[in-house]
């Protein structure tokens, strides 16, 4: 059997054709994973920062103490309000599916321990905004900032509720009538349901 030299010469261009075609593959597959590795990695950087802004928002505004009305201090509830802000901005800058889901799991602990902050009867007078004594300035609190740090303490109308796609008899099928809690659940839900 005699192979020539044309032959082998095309073989071997063949090979090294397939060669270069698996190597540009295997560059592009490389360079995806390295952009997706770099993009979450970036994400989770992005998404600890926006925690730690709502959680210095929350701390100057509190000044440590978090079961009393927030101090009627104007530069607390400026800080508050920028870190809060910041917060917006960071949030977003996330782009991957899971830091976004963890960002909005952050975001809804953060909104409902605002709202648990700001719902006291204080808060209602408007001698806590204002200084009475000083006719000169006021203004105790910026109104804006109090409007910041409020409307984030609010339930966004615009995001979807994980309750909402919830069905109660699967609930049910699972077990959430069973011990002694779902005893008592049971009969709180046999009497709303009552006709």
């Amino acid at each position: 059997m005699e192979i020539n030299l044309e032959t082998l010469r095309t073989l071997f261009s063949g090979l090294t054709l397939v060669s270069i075609i698996i190597a540009y593959f295997t560059f592009k597959t490389n360079k995806a994973k390295n952009d997706e590795d770099k993009k979450i990695a970036k994400d989770k950087e992005v998404n600890l920062q926006a925690t730690q802004s709502l959680e210095w928002a929350y701390e100057v505004l509190t000044q440590g103490n978090v079961n009393q009305v927030p101090e009627p201090d104007r530069l607390n509830w400026l800080t508050a309000a920028r870190h809060i802000q910041r917060y917006y901005k960071l949030r977003g800058l996330i782009k991957t599916d899971t830091y976004k889901l963890l960002n909005a799991e952050v975001e809804e602990y953060w909104r409902h321990t605002f709202y648990r902050l700001l719902d006291r009867r204080e808060m209602a007078n408007i001698n806590y905004f204002t200084d009475n004594a000083n006719q000169e300035w006021p203004e105790n609190i910026e109104l804006t900032s109090a409007m910041i740090i409020s409307e984030f303490s609010q339930w966004d109308e615009n995001i979807e509720d994980p309750i909402d796609i919830v069905e109660r008899e699967d609930l049910i099928n699972k077990g959430a009538f069973k011990g002694v809690f779902g005893r008592g659940l049971r009969t709180y839900s046999e009497r709303l349901f009552r006709k």
